[in-house]
């Protein structure tokens, strides 16, 4: 008679590998747990007593919060990075299909300087940066930062959506027209 040995459940790189993602989670949530709790401290607690559980919940600590401006970070925060996030998706989508798709002269002079404008860093132009928005009229607003963000992911997204449009065969785009 055989016996018939099963494949056990789950092998040992599998369980190495779950353990460091709940490590990997814990160092993530725990700190962000506790953030959260320590806005429901007073003062003299957060002081004196920093790992223990508030005595007296302070809902108002969050309400006073967003009162005293947090709201209004919290919509610039969002309108910057929606506006960039949209405006350098669009442009990066047109470049690719540009530089995948058509052939022209030029096309490998505008993927060097796409590798190059990976190459900027943003701390190396940004007196150039304040002179121009300056200039223009956008220093000290949204659309000025959003602008100078999207100016940035630019580079990056094009080269990453053009290796993309490479994948996809020319068949499917001709049967797309039909």
């Amino acid at each position: 008679m055989h016996t018939i040995r099963r494949k056990p459940k789950y092998s040992i790189g599998f369980v190495i590998i779950f353990l460091l993602l709940v490590l990997v989670a814990l160092g993530i949530l725990v700190p962000l747990g506790w953030l959260i709790l320590t806005g429901f401290k007073t003062n003299k607690e957060l002081f004196l007593d920093p790992w223990h559980l508030p005595e007296n919940w302070l809902f108002s600590n969050y309400a006073s919060a967003w009162k005293s401006g947090v709201g209004r970070y919290f919509f610039n925060s969002v309108f910057v990075t929606g506006l960039a996030t949209v405006f350098s998706t669009i442009l990066s989508c047109m470049a690719a299909y540009a530089l995948s798709r058509m052939r022209f002269r030029s096309r490998s002079f505008w993927l060097i300087f796409l590798v190059a404008g990976l190459m900027l860093a943003p701390q190396s132009s940004l007196i150039s940066i304040f002179e121009m928005s300056k200039g223009i009229g956008i220093y000290n607003t949204r659309i000025g930062v959003a602008l100078v963000n999207c100016a940035f992911r630019i580079p990056f997204a094009t080269l990453l959506i053009r290796s993309h449009f490479l994948t996809i065969h020319r068949e499917l785009e001709e049967s797309a027209y039909l």
